[in-house]
């Protein structure tokens, strides 16, 4: 808790000196939280290497993440009616190679990325995601777990995941 309080001073501090508004702060520190689970590195497994970012929740969210990794990517994503996948469509095209969707709604990632990422297979639970991702990954590739979505619980999900990699 501590350390969370100290990152949203620091955030508030740095926001000032860039003359951004308070009202802007003030939204975004809303849905901030600790740095667990924002692209956390959980472990490197034959070479792979094991991504947490459950807790990006939107779109925007994962293509800032997706875009501060220097790897092909195998993209762990909860399906959504109500998401835009757009911005992502081009880095899809370029980094990911294979998507592993999760989530009862999987349409709107369908019709998003069925014809540009080389393979899209479906999860019934994060534990079959990991296992599937790491058939899918080659050397020196990342698995990313980022829904891209609004999950119900993405700390519980992301404990998952980490527990999960940790099994392979």
């Amino acid at each position: 808790m501590y350390l969370e309080q100290f990152q949203k001073q620091q955030a508030y501090s740095r926001s000032n000196l860039l003359n951004i508004r308070n009202r802007a702060v003030k939204e975004s520190m809303t849905d901030f939280c600790d740095l667990s689970h924002r692209k956390e590195l959980v472990a490197e497994v034959n070479g792979v290497y094991f991504y947490d970012d459950s807790r990006s929740l939107n779109t925007n969210a994962t293509w800032f993440s997706f875009e501060s990794i220097s790897r092909q990517i195998v993209w762990i994503a909860y399906g959504s009616s109500t998401a835009d996948y757009s911005m992502l469509k081009r880095f899809v095209n370029e980094h990911v190679e294979t998507v592993v969707c999760l989530g009862r709604d999987n349409a709107n990632l369908i019709e998003a990325f069925g014809r540009i990422a080389g393979n899209i297979v479906f999860a019934d639970s994060i534990e079959s995601a990991v296992s599937l991702a790491a058939q899918y990954a080659k050397a020196d590739d990342a698995v990313v777990f980022s829904p891209a979505s609004r999950i119900e619980n993405c700390e519980l999900c992301g404990n998952r995941f980490q527990k999960a990699v940790n099994n392979l």
